[in-house]
């Protein structure tokens, strides 16, 4: 096996000019267009938060416009896609922030 999905370490190589090419923008859009519709809808109802956001602040804007999502559609944008991040500790309330990782 080549690594992740049976890729050749040739296609992978491939895979990584091509999003060292990518400005920003463009890379922000790669990855959210790799996410399904289930994350997408919170992300960008996040982002009317600012480039911070409280997690329980966007569970009840979701709530009242009768959007739903759960904490494992904001997982999936943590890892693989890495386009949050969560910025505080366990015992503080849950807020993340968007990020950009190469």
């Amino acid at each position: 096996m080549w690594g992740r999905r049976g890729a050749s370490p040739k296609a992978g190589a491939g895979q990584l000019l091509q999003i060292a090419r990518l400005d920003h923008h463009q890379l922000i859009r790669k990855r959210f267009e790799e996410l399904d519709d289930r994350s997408r809808q919170p992300l960008a109802m996040a982002s009317y938060q600012g480039s911070r956001f409280l997690e329980d602040l966007l569970s009840e804007t979701a709530c009242r416009l009768k959007e739903t999502f759960s904490q494992s559609d904001l997982d999936q944008a943590r890892n693989p896609h890495a386009i949050v991040a969560r910025v505080t500790p366990p015992a503080l309330p849950p807020a993340s922030e968007f990020v950009l990782r190469a």
